[in-house]
């Protein structure tokens, strides 16, 4: 752990909501969720989908999504982009 001096801006996603006297809880590992995609920022990742079962589509997706990926961010490739489009991912 490290200890912050000052006022450093940390950027954070809220994944729950604060209740009562507990406050929010939080984390500084962020995820962007879309339709097809999850897009992780300052990782470098691609997984796809363990329900995808097709050894070639998971080939062909991980393909596409190293390629269009930006940089410093990883890629979860979610079970509803199985046969879709490089454009359609993008």
């Amino acid at each position: 752990n490290e200890v912050l001096n000052g006022k450093p801006n940390i950027l954070v996603q809220i994944l729950k909501e604060p209740i009562a006297a507990k406050g929010p809880r939080l984390s500084c590992e962020l995820s962007l969720p879309g339709r097809f995609v999850v897009l992780t920022p300052f990782n470098e990742i691609v997984a796809v989908s363990k329900k995808i079962h097709s050894a070639e589509e998971r080939k062909r997706l991980h393909k596409i999504v190293e390629a269009i990926r930006p940089k410093n961010f990883g890629v979860i490739v979610r079970t509803a982009a199985e046969g879709k489009s490089t454009a359609e991912l993008h």
